[in-house]
Formats: C-alpha cells, sequence, structure tokens
C-alpha cells in the first residue's frame, strides 16, 4: 500500500534492515534514494565504480529488452516483475528477481516508481536440491519409485505404433548386505 511504501521508504533503519533491495527512481529516470543493501548488494557487487546508473548495477542497459518493457509498464500504469540472470564482478551467477511499482499524481502524472530487487538464487537452488531428494535415493543416486512411475506412464503415453519401450531389472546377489550397511546411513 501507499503507506507501506512511505514508510519504507522513509523510514531508512527499516528499509536498510530488510534483505532486498529498494530504490526510489525519478519521473527523468534517476536514482532518488536507495537503502543500504541496494548499495551493498548490487553496486558494490556490480562494480567499484561509485558512478554506476542504477539499471546497470542489475546488468542491464538502457536499450535492453527488458528495461524496454519496465517502462512501457509504467507509461501504461502497471506493475512489473521479471527475472534478471546477471553475473557479477567475480563471475558469480546471480538471479534477480526484480517488482517495480510506478507512482502517478491524481492528474495521472508520472511521478517516479519504487523498485525492489532481490536475489532468489539461493532458495532456485535450495527448491532444486529439495527436487532431487524427493526424485532419487540417496545412495545410489537412481530414480526413486515414485519417479520410476511417473517416468514409466509418461514413456506408455507417449507409445506410438513404430516406438518400443524397454524395461531393464537387475537382480544382484549379495547387495542386501551392501544395502544393510551403506543405506541405512
Amino acid at each position: 500500500t501507499n503507506l507501506d511504501q512511505h514508510f519504507v521508504m522513509n523510514t531508512p533503519t527499516y528499509a536498510d534492515n530488510l534483505p532486498i533491495g529498494i530504490i526510489e527512481i525519478s519521473p527523468s529516470w534517476e536514482l532518488v534514494s536507495k537503502n543500504n543493501y541496494w548499495h551493498n548488494n548490487f553496486e558494490l557487487l556490480s562494480t567499484n565504480d561509485r558512478s554506476v546508473q542504477w539499471y546497470e548495477a542489475l546488468g542491464l542497459q538502457w536499450s535492453s529488452p527488458i528495461f524496454e518493457k519496465l517502462r512501457k509498464n509504467i507509461l501504461n500504469n502497471l506493475d512489473f516483475y521479471c527475472n534478471i540472470p546477471r553475473e557479477v564482478h567475480d563471475q558469480t551467477a546471480q538471479l534477480l528477481e526484480l517488482r517495480s511499482q510506478p507512482k502517478f499524481s491524481n492528474q495521472g502524472d508520472f511521478l517516479g516508481m519504487t523498485l525492489i530487487a532481490v536475489d532468489i538464487t539461493h532458495h532456485l537452488l535450495q527448491r532444486e536440491d529439495l527436487r532431487i531428494k524427493a526424485e532419487q535415493d540417496y545412495l545410489t543416486c537412481l530414480d526413486n519409485r515414485s519417479t520410476f512411475y511417473t517416468k514409466a506412464f509418461e514413456a506408455k503415453d507417449s507409445v506410438t505404433p513404430k516406438s518400443v519401450i524397454v524395461i531393464l531389472c537387475l537382480d544382484l546377489d549379495g547387495f542386501k548386505k551392501v544395502n544393510d550397511t551403506w543405506g541405512h546411513r
């Protein structure tokens, strides 16, 4: 809400403690204010140049398609949301979630916008790790029973008159001893 935005942007100690980058942009697309998280995690990670433009800190160029879509959404009084992959100066890959909300006067004049950037890289890596743990056996790294059935039914559903499905089953003698020793840790 507008009250929340006013509180966040006009209370530096509150905004600086949030784990997200928050900036205010003027109608001329210039940076008006930023919180410490933005400065420390986007500008300083991107470059040591203190004169970097706010959009360059995100890895965007003024003429990039994402930035063009952002400008178009703002002009049409629409919120904007996207994910931006970028590399910081040490070649570390990041994925940023970028959201913006335009501000207009009662007469419809563009007053600027609030832009929020969140590094979601860690979240996506955790989600992928959980997916792998849910679909694979820890010891063998093979698909578990549930994943096997899902893939088997997908294969069955994609059968054509000329296709062949093969399932190979192995019976390993003495594997129970290996599984009892190494598989239940």
